[in-house]
């Protein structure tokens, strides 16, 4: 209820002016409005004093495609504990909160507290409920063999993501329709970005809450050059690597994301992008609020790297001392490309 007081509040706020200059009111009748809106603010913070809003003893922030919040939610579930579950994002939570873990949020007398990571949530759960609830809550006792299985189950989700991610990047509609670009329970902005977002990232989900700390790449926010978003440098060696292992058409779509002249195809994806379209970025910014924004530009190591990737690894030609090496590697949709290379003397 309080959230609704401060919007009206922030509206009558903001049409202040628009009152004043639409009737002609006087210096006193503008100052007369200032009090009586110092007044209702007022009003809403006594009230919000007098009579709190009620929240929930336990509350899960979740988001979705995450196994971190399908671990903690069964378990919560197994331990029969009363919790209200809050989605916090879509398919894109990972990308627009910088984690893929849930927040468990909860009352410890007057203050409101909050813990992040599905192993700290399960060290809480068992340290709060293993006096109450006895047997029912043994399963979350940390011992050493169950701390070693919890982070093998850990390990094999990420790579079951990494697996599944790799065998459907190729195909686009299908990497849309897993992500939920077409699903009702993902806000609409979010199906939007899903259907614009080209970007390869150097990891993911970005280093942001961790009790481990991995150097230098912490220092940028999440999403932000190698901490998270698209840094040009390594992303093309991922491209490189699919071409090596054959995948001509795999590697051509990843460094057509790569390119600036695919993320600056138009007006819109010009502005967003907003640095020169002809040459290589470091980084592109998955950061919320700036997802598709172009970095450093002028890059000089990203665009070697991507003029040796579409020469060497797609075209596959190589020349090593006196040899001149061609092992192609294109996609099918290709015909075929023709080349004119001066080699010495020869063309």
């Amino acid at each position: 209820m309080t959230g609704r007081r401060l919007l009206l509040h922030s509206l009558f706020l903001f049409l202040l002016p628009v009152i004043v200059a639409w009737w002609g009111l006087s210096v006193a009748g503008a100052i007369a409005l200032v009090l009586l809106a110092l007044l209702w603010r007022w009003a809403i913070s006594l009230s919000a004093i007098a009579a709190p809003a009620r929240v929930p003893d336990l509350a899960l922030e979740t988001i979705s495609a995450s196994h971190f919040v399908e671990k903690v939610r069964w378990c919560m579930d197994r331990l029969g504990v009363d919790y209200v579950e809050q989605p916090t994002g879509g398919a894109l939570g990972a990308f627009f909160l910088g984690r893929t873990v849930p927040v468990l949020k909860f009352c410890s007398g007057a203050v409101r507290s909050s813990i992040g990571n599905s192993p700290e949530i399960l060290r809480y759960l068992w340290g709060r409920y293993a006096a109450e609830r006895g047997e029912q809550a043994e399963f979350l006792r940390p011992t050493p063999d169950r701390l070693e299985f919890e982070a093998r189950v850990d390990r094999c989700g990420v790579d079951l993501q990494v697996w599944v991610y790799h065998h459907i990047l190729d195909d686009r509609e299908l990497t849309l329709q897993a992500w939920g670009a077409n699903s009702p329970r993902i806000p609409a902005w979010q199906r939007l970005v899903l259907q614009k977002e080209q970007i390869i990232p150097l990891f993911d989900p970005p280093f942001d809450r961790s009790s481990l700390f991995p150097g230098y790449i912490r220092g940028y926010p999440p999403g932000v050059r190698e901490n998270g978003g698209q840094y040009t440098h390594g992303s093309i060696w991922f491209a490189m690597a699919m071409a090596r292992k054959g995948d001509g058409g795999k590697a051509v779509q990843m460094l057509k994301m790569m390119s600036p002249i695919e993320h600056s195809s138009g007006p819109n994806k010009t502005t967003l992008y907003g640095i020169e379209p002809y040459v290589v970025a470091a980084d592109i910014y998955r950061l919320a609020g700036s997802v598709g924004k172009g970095g450093w530009s002028w890059y000089t190591g990203s665009a070697a790297w991507m003029y040796r990737a579409w020469v060497e690894e797609i075209l596959g030609i190589k020349r090593r001392g006196d040899v001149l090496i061609i092992d192609p590697v294109i996609p099918p949709s290709w015909n075929g490309f023709s080349v004119t290379f001066h080699f010495n003397a020869a063309e």
